[in-house]
């Protein structure tokens, strides 16, 4: 097995709400997301970030309005990469502990840029 660690160059390419999300409001990335920052994997098809609960109200300031929502409550956004590529954000409040007791995946990698931590679930 590959051995989790940070890989810079990839938290600088993180899409603007993505590190907007992480850095500005302590959002974890999750999902695929979370395995590519963590080295885990070759690419990312979307980003899913989710945001403390506690912080959720002045995030969602970011979010334009009548952004469709996602299936987690939260909302369904089209951002860019630093190559200009479409890529869709799912963005929703959820505490990290809930995601850990509630996720139904067995490889998952939650990442908080910001902090420089990563949380392996096997």
């Amino acid at each position: 097995m590959i051995e989790p660690k940070f890989n810079y160059e990839r938290i600088r390419r993180l899409p603007f709400s993505v590190r907007t999300f992480t850095f500005q409001f302590d959002g974890w990335v999750v999902g695929g997301g979370g395995l590519f920052l963590a080295g885990l994997a070759e690419d990312v098809l979307d980003w899913d970030v989710i945001v403390p609960p506690s912080n959720w109200t002045e995030a969602q300031h970011l979010i334009p309005y009548r952004t469709p929502s996602n299936t987690f409550g939260g909302f369904k956004l089209i951002d860019a990469d630093p190559d200009g590529n479409r890529i869709e954000v799912d963005v929703w409040a959820e505490d990290v502990g809930h995601f850990i007791n509630h996720q139904h995946r067995d490889h998952q990698a939650l990442v908080q840029p910001r902090y420089q931590k990563i949380l392996m679930l096997v």
